[in-house]
């Protein structure tokens, strides 16, 4: 009977089973996605190799992207998503480094965890969020 009143609704019926609604967007965040006057674009910078042991930061890097993807489906087509890996000595890294993100230090080599974002318009505008910390999680929709 569920999966019959799913095909009913259509592709875009989205149910939320977790127990804490993780992946349900308040009233007030959805009316926001939804009167966006014009496209952004939104960045996830992180650094894949550099998270590699590190399965919490990459857990919490997945939910940070797992909630983007719930913005853009709620923005009316006006939110583009990006996720970024910075890797050393590269243009991405430069970027990030040009938009005002941090790097963290990992691991016993010196490498960099780069977490953040950056939001753009069409103009080169930005505002961006130097680094997510895991232990803010839920301050993060």
């Amino acid at each position: 009977m569920v999966v019959g009143l799913l095909q009913l609704i259509g592709g875009s019926a989205r149910l939320d089973l977790t127990e804490q609604q993780l992946y349900s967007l308040s009233d007030g965040t959805r009316e926001v996605l939804q009167s966006l006057a014009k496209p952004l674009t939104v960045e996830l910078y992180f650094s894949e190799q550099s998270s590699r042991d590190l399965s919490q930061i990459r857990a919490y890097a997945e939910r940070v992207n797992e909630l983007l993807q719930e913005y853009r489906l709620n923005a009316s087509s006006q939110l583009t998503v990006r996720r970024i890996d910075p890797e050393p000595f590269s243009v991405a890294e430069d970027d990030a480094t040009r938009f005002g993100l941090q790097s963290v230090p990992v691991g016993s080599f010196g490498e960099q965890l780069y977490l953040g974002l950056v939001v753009r318009d069409e103009q080169g505008n930005y505002e961006s969020l130097p680094f997510l910390q895991p232990d803010h999680e839920g301050y993060l929709e």
